[in-house]
């Protein structure tokens, strides 16, 4: 599973196995990670696990995770700014948060959302047909992704003509958790 892997991709394939045994040893039907970036260097600072029974513990970890995510690069872009002044003993014009740079954090973010997006469709594409619910927590259990995330997809997958999304009311545009809705490859 490990074997053969290198960089960032091995680093989450470790994640993922311990993640994944601990839901397995615990009886837990939901697992999510995070992760804390470090302040001064372009580092994870550690992953942070979270595993639970009930879906809105799911939802509620990952609006944590979209906040702390947010806090975190501002944090990085002022400690960024400190070191630049303190090197060239000049103020900055702009306050590090108006200019906070997310470089680090796009690509870990673009490495996880690709993961993510390709698992989904693998689901979609396997089946005839999968419950909105199952794709959702599967989604979910990577970083920095989010239930927007999933849905942008769908509906990308959507108007492309590669699936189809039943049980949806009228006036619904996505799917929601618990409303039945299912995924059929078209």
């Amino acid at each position: 599973m490990i074997e053969g892997l290198t960089g960032l991709d091995r680093e989450y394939a470790a994640v993922e196995a311990y993640a994944s045994n601990l839901a397995q040893a615990g009886k837990f039907g939901y697992e999510c990670k995070a992760l804390v970036l470090n302040p001064e260097i372009d580092k994870k600072h550690y992953h942070l696990i979270y595993a639970t029974r009930d879906p809105t513990g799911v939802e509620v970890f990952k609006q944590a995770e979209f906040k702390a995510m947010k806090e975190m690069n501002i944090v990085r872009a002022e400690v960024d700014q400190r070191k630049r002044e303190e090197r060239t003993q000049q103020a900055e014009l702009f306050d590090a948060p108006s200019v906070a740079g997310w470089g680090h954090y796009a690509e870990l973010r673009e490495f996880f959302l690709d993961k993510a997006r390709l698992e989904a469709w693998g689901q979609i594409s396997r089946r005839t047909q999968i419950v909105y619910n199952n794709l959702w927590a599967n989604a979910m259990r990577f970083p920095v992704v989010w239930e927007s995330d999933l849905n942008g997809w769908l509906s990308q997958w959507r108007n492309a003509g590669k699936i189809e999304v039943t049980n949806l009311k009228p006036s619904e545009r996505v799917p929601k958790l618990a409303a039945n809705h299912r995924i059929r490859l078209k």
